[in-house]
C-alpha cells in the first residue's frame, strides 16, 4: 500500500509568490503472512497469525495481487485449519472453516465470505459439509442451505 503525503510551501517576497509542492511516498510494510492459500488465479486467502497452542491460523486476509484486505466479520477469537470448503461457480463466494476452542473442546463451524466485499456474509454451524451446485447454491443432502442472486 502506498500513501502519498503532499506538503505545500508558500512564500511571499515583495509581491513575488512562489509555491513548492513536495510529494513524498510513504510505503507501508506488507504483512508477512504465515500461510497463504490460492483461491483463484489472482486471489488468495492468507493468515497473519498462527496460534501454536491450539494449532489454528488467525487474522485472515483476502490478497488480490499486491493488495491485502482483512476479512470483515471474521471473529478474532476463531481460527482456521486453512481449509477452503468450497468456491462458488461464479468465484464470488467461498466457504472456509471457522473453529473456536474452549475448555469444553472444539466447536467447528464455517463462514461464507464475499470476495467482492471482503467480508463474512453468513455463519454456518451444521451445514459446512455441503457443496456448491451449478446454480450457485450451497446444498447439503439435496437441500438448498443458501442461495445468492
Amino acid at each position: 500500500m502506498i500513501l502519498c503525503l503532499m506538503i505545500i510551501i508558500g512564500c511571499n517576497q515583495a509581491e513575488k509568490t512562489e509555491q513548492k509542492v513536495i510529494i513524498e511516498e510513504i510505503k507501508t510494510p506488507r504483512i508477512d503472512f504465515v500461510k497463504t492459500i490460492p483461491i483463484t488465479g489472482v486471489v488468495s486467502l492468507a493468515f497473519a497469525k498462527i496460534d501454536t497452542v491450539v494449532n489454528l491460523y488467525q487474522a485472515p486476509y483476502i490478497v488480490v495481487g499486491k493488495n491485502e484486505y482483512p476479512i470483515k466479520g471474521y471473529h478474532s477469537i476463531n481460527g482456521s485449519r486453512d481449509k477452503i470448503l468450497g468456491l462458488s461457480p461464479n468465484s464470488r463466494y467461498f466457504i472456509m472453516d471457522s473453529i473456536s476452542k474452549n475448555d469444553e473442546g472444539e466447536q467447528k463451524a464455517c463462514v461464507v465470505v464475499d470476495l467482492l466485499h471482503k467480508r463474512v456474509v453468513r455463519h454456518l454451524q451444521n451445514d459446512c459439509d455441503g457443496e456448491w451446485n451449478a446454480q450457485g447454491q450451497w446444498v447439503k443432502n439435496g437441500q438448498v442451505i443458501l442461495s445468492f442472486d
